[in-house]
């Protein structure tokens, strides 16, 4: 298992996502959802566009989704390789209510058809695998965990590889009308039914290196949305922040990863020109590899599947006992 991207939009934005997405990120009042906040994309115009570094030989993808609207036959999820062709979507037909796997986009050609109505005014869990193969590929729905619709043989109408997934579609006749949650992308097993929390800023932590706007150093980063005006500098490198956050709440079955995030910017001409993103656990620091700062506000995040404290499993107890921070460098 290797997560490779994961948002339930509890930052209060959709800055994860490509910049050419266009989204409303509303109070959560879906059933089904849990968290503050989840992303609405309406039909005519909106979507959730992710593109990836590298491309991928095969990858799993689970969200929630809440059906908010009829109209043309929608696209959920569409593909795309490294050469941007869209190679395979899964639509749900309007007249049906059940979902179909297709390659290219809807009105290519017709794999197989799920038999569970995405009825508006439900809330499901979607979960798709897909391995882009001329042949030998795989194209799997699974809807609340159970398999509707699979596929084996020609699964891609281009590349082999899967670089960029669409939440609805990049076309305005095919987008979905509807509230989606807790997007998780995996490139080795199946997702489940997964819940993201937010572990938001709550107190001062270990060290505190960078200069505040005002106030304290966490009074300066605990904003959801994120306040641009409001925030933590440093000209030097090696400086660190970290902070106590909010503990997990509810029944916590399992913690499959824990993913850092920040809002970074950096102006004139810097020292340090890079930030890591980091967590204490245990006592001890651990940060990631140097993130790049752009001239304006953009958000950065680095997922931990194990707890760098001994590459162990997350535990709750060990999730609320860390602090999260950054450090500037070189």
């Amino acid at each position: 298992m290797t997560r490779i991207f994961m948002d339930g939009f509890e930052n209060g934005g959709y800055e994860l996502w490509d910049p050419t997405s266009v989204a409303t990120i509303v109070s959560t009042s879906v059933a089904g959802f849990k968290g503050t906040y989840s992303a609405y994309l309406n039909a005519s115009d909106k979507n959730l566009i992710k593109t990836f570094s590298s491309s991928y030989a095969e990858l799993y993808f689970a969200f929630k989704v809440y059906g908010a609207g009829d109209g043309v036959d929608n696209n959920l999820l569409t593909l795309k390789d490294s050469a941007s062709t869209i190679i395979a979507t899964v639509s749900r037909n309007d007249t049906t209510g059940f979902l179909e796997l297709r390659t290219g986009n809807y009105g290519g050609s017709l794999l197989d058809t799920g038999t569970v109505s995405i009825a508006n005014g439900t809330t499901h869990l979607i979960e798709v695998r897909h391995k882009p193969l001329n042949s030998g590929g795989v194209f799997t729905l699974k809807i609340d965990g159970i398999e509707d619709a699979t596929y084996t043989g020609d699964t891609t109408a281009g590349l082999e590889n899967i670089q960029c997934f669409i939440l609805s579609s990049i076309t305005g006749n095919c987008n979905f009308n509807g509230y989606f949650d807790d997007v998780v992308v995996d490139d080795a097993d199946w997702v489940g039914n997964t819940y993201i929390q937010k572990g938001q800023v709550s107190g001062a932590g270990t060290t505190a290196q960078f200069t505040p706007s005002a106030g304290a150093n966490n009074q300066c980063i605990d904003e959801i949305p994120a306040v641009n005006t409001d925030y933590n500098s440093s000209n030097t490198s090696g400086h660190i922040d970290t902070f106590a956050i909010s503990p997990l709440t509810g029944t916590i079955a399992a913690i499959k990863a824990v993913q850092l995030e920040a809002v970074i910017s950096y102006e004139g001409t810097p020292t340090p020109t890079h930030i890591q993103l980091g967590c204490r656990s245990g006592g001890t620091d651990y940060f990631s590899t140097d993130k790049s700062p752009a001239l304006s506000f953009g958000r950065v995040s680095k997922i931990l599947e194990l707890n760098p404290d001994g590459d162990t499993a997350w535990l709750e107890a060990t999730v609320n006992a860390m602090e999260i921070g950054y450090k500037a460098t070189a």
